[in-house]
């Protein structure tokens, strides 16, 4: 997924892969709620989680 804004997402066109050791997980979430007809948003609390982890 493509990050456009504050817990915003969207999923691109073509395939994008990318892949992460295991060690570099933060956690792991339940599929995005969608917000309108092409945007979708991580649950809040976990949203907060992850920002907290990273420092944003």
């Amino acid at each position: 997924m493509h990050c456009i804004g504050p817990n915003r997402f969207f999923w691109p066109r073509m395939q994008d892969v990318l892949w992460y050791p295991s060690d570099q997980y933060i956690t792991q979430i339940p599929p995005p709620s969608n917000i309108g007809s092409q945007h979708q948003q991580i649950e809040p609390a976990i949203w907060e989680q992850i920002k907290d982890a990273l420092d944003l």
